[in-house]
C-alpha cells in the first residue's frame, strides 16, 4: 500500500511589492497576487452570499453522447459487395478543436496561501484507491447534535474558524500533488475525505464541508438545496459531462453531485442556490484531461494480443483500473487527447513500429487496422459494463471486450506515434472510426478536408481495409472528434 503523509503548506504567496516594477517578472508576480486578493476576497465574503438571496433553477436530465445504440455483433465486409468508392460528405469542424499535445502536460494548480502557524493537529488516516492518506483532522465535535441544523452560512463561518485553510487545505493540496492527481482526482479524494471525517454526521454538514474545501482549493462548486431539502454540490468543468444531470447558471454549466461519492443519479430537480455576483471570481472549472498516472501502488497485469504474425504484450498496472472506472464520461476526443502511463504507451508503439517499419505506408495502416479488428475481442459497453464506458489507451490492454470508440482511439494513437499517419477520430451516430490521410492516394471511400484527402479506415468493420466505409454511413456526414494529439 502507497502511504502519504501531508501536513505542510504550499509554497506562499508573491508579494505585490513596490508600484515602480522594472522587470515583467515582478509585473508577473504582481499580477498573481492581485488575482489571489480579489479571489480570497469572494472566498472571506462567502458567508454573506450564503446569508444573501438565494434563486431557484431548473436541472435538466444528463445528455446522452450518443443515444443510437450499437450493434451486438460488428459488421463484417460482404465479400460480394463491389460499391464504387464514394466521396463521404465533408466533416464539420473538431470538436474539441484540432491542438496537439505533448506526451506529459501539467497546468499550475490552484494557489494555496501559506498559513499562519498553528499547533499540530491529530490526523485522519483513510484508504483511498490503495493509497493510505494521512490529513489532519478538522477540530470539529462530529457528534454535536446542535450542528445538524445550522444553515450554510453559520457552517462556513464554523469550518472558517476552525483554521482549515491552514491546515486541511493545504493538506489536501500537498497529498493531490504528490500522488499527482489531476482535477477529478482532487474532487474526488476531497469527497473521500469528508466521508471519512464526518461519517456520524448528516449530508448537509458533509456537503457543506466539501463546498468550503473545494472552493478552498480554488475551484467553481456552489451548493444548493432541492426543494426536497436534499443538499447538492454544484460542480463546473472545462469539458461538457455526459449522463449526469446539470443546470446553466450565469452562463456556466454546473452538474449535480450528491451526498455520498457513488451517487451519480442522473435525475432532474428543481434547486436554489445562493446568488453570486457575476463579477465574482467564482474559481476553476475541473479540467478532466488526464496528463499521467496517479501514483498508485503497482499491480501487474500482463496482457498478449497477436493476429497473423503481429502481436504485442507486456504489463499495464490494474490498479489503475478502478479509479477510472467510474471516471466522468466526456467527449471522446477528450480520452484521445489524455495521457495516462507513458511507459505502457512507449513498449506498445516501440512493438507496433518495430513490426511494421519496413512495410509500404498503406500496408502497413492495413494490418495494424485489421489486428486490431480481429486480436481484440467485442462487446458493448452495456454488455460488458452496464453503463456507456469508453476507455482510455491503458484500459484496451486491460479489459477482455471493447467497442468502436475504444478501438478507435488506440488505433489512432497508433497511427500518430507508431507509424506517423495523420488521422481524425470521426464520428457517425452510434458509431466511432478513423479516417487517415495517406502519402500516396488510393481508390477509397473518403472526404476532403481543407487540401487533404482523408479515408475512412475502420477498427470495428471487420475485413474492410483503408477506404472502406460501412455501407449505413457512406451518405451520413461525419464529426471529427479529436485532429492530433
Amino acid at each position: 500500500m502507497l502511504y502519504v503523509a501531508v501536513f505542510c503548506a504550499s509554497a506562499g504567496i508573491f508579494s505585490a511589492g513596490a508600484q515602480n516594477r522594472d522587470t515583467f517578472e515582478e509585473f508577473r508576480k504582481s499580477i498573481k497576487a492581485d488575482f489571489s486578493d480579489f479571489r480570497k476576497k469572494v472566498l472571506d465574503d462567502y458567508d454573506k452570499y450564503l446569508d444573501g438571496i438565494w434563486t431557484e433553477y431548473q436541472a435538466f436530465r444528463g445528455i446522452e453522447r450518443n443515444p443510437m445504440p450499437k450493434p451486438k455483433r460488428p459488421p463484417v465486409v460482404d465479400p460480394e459487395d463491389d460499391s464504387p468508392a464514394v466521396s463521404l460528405p465533408d466533416p464539420a469542424e473538431p470538436t474539441p478543436p484540432a491542438r496537439p499535445l505533448p506526451e506529459q502536460q501539467s497546468r499550475p494548480r490552484p494557489h494555496v496561501d501559506r498559513p499562519p502557524e498553528e499547533p499540530a493537529r491529530q490526523s485522519v488516516d483513510f484508504d483511498y484507491y490503495g493509497i493510505s492518506i494521512k490529513v489532519p483532522e478538522t477540530g470539529l465535535e462530529q457528534t454535536s447534535t446542535q450542528l445538524r441544523n445550522r444553515d450554510f452560512a453559520e457552517l462556513w463561518r464554523l469550518y472558517s474558524n476552525l483554521g482549515l485553510t491552514g491546515s486541511v487545505i493545504p493538506a489536501l493540496y500537498r497529498t493531490a500533488a504528490a500522488c499527482h492527481f489531476n482535477d477529478w482526482f482532487l474532487f474526488d479524494m476531497v469527497r473521500c475525505y469528508v466521508e471519512n471525517v464526518f461519517r456520524p454526521a448528516d449530508a448537509r454538514m458533509r456537503i457543506s464541508l466539501e463546498h468550503f474545501l473545494l472552493n478552498n482549493l480554488g475551484y467553481d462548486v456552489r451548493i444548493g438545496t432541492e426543494n426536497t431539502g436534499q443538499p447538492i454540490l454544484l460542480v463546473a468543468f472545462e469539458q461538457l459531462v455526459y449522463a449526469r444531470t446539470f443546470a446553466e447558471i450565469d452562463g456556466q454549466r454546473y452538474y449535480l453531485f450528491y451526498d455520498g461519492r457513488d451517487n451519480d443519479s442522473d435525475k432532474a430537480e428543481a434547486f436554489k442556490t445562493c446568488d453570486l455576483p457575476r463579477e465574482a471570481d467564482k474559481g476553476m472549472p475541473l479540467d478532466l484531461v488526464m496528463h499521467g498516472a496517479p501514483a498508485v501502488p503497482y499491480t501487474p497485469h500482463h496482457y498478449a494480443f497477436r493476429y497473423e504474425g503481429l502481436e504485442i504484450s507486456g504489463e499495464v498496472n490494474a490498479a489503475l483500473m478502478p479509479m477510472l472506472y467510474h471516471y466522468p464520461q466526456m467527449p471522446i476526443g477528450c480520452y484521445a487527447q489524455s495521457m495516462i502511463d507513458a511507459a505502457v504507451r512507449k513498449n506498445v508503439v516501440a512493438q507496433i513500429r518495430g513490426q511494421l517499419a519496413e512495410l509500404p505506408q498503406t500496408q502497413a495502416v492495413n494490418k495494424l487496422l485489421q489486428f486490431i479488428q480481429h486480436a481484440f475481442d467485442y462487446a458493448t459497453d452495456d454488455e460488458q459494463h452496464g453503463f456507456e464506458k469508453p476507455y482510455f489507451f491503458e484500459e484496451m490492454l486491460f479489459y477482455p471486450q471493447c467497442d468502436c470508440e475504444d478501438r478507435s482511439i488506440f488505433y489512432s494513437y497508433l497511427l500518430w506515434n507508431a507509424l506517423d499517419v495523420e488521422n481524425q477520430l470521426i464520428g457517425y451516430p452510434g458509431h466511432e472510426a478513423v479516417a487517415v490521410h495517406l502519402d500516396a492516394p488510393i481508390s477509397g471511400d473518403g472526404y476532403m478536408y481543407g487540401d487533404k484527402k482523408f479515408y475512412v479506415s475502420d477498427p470495428t468493420y471487420i475485413g474492410a481495409v483503408t477506404g472502406m466505409c460501412m455501407p449505413d454511413f457512406r451518405s451520413v456526414k461525419p464529426e471529427i472528434d479529436c485532429y492530433g494529439y
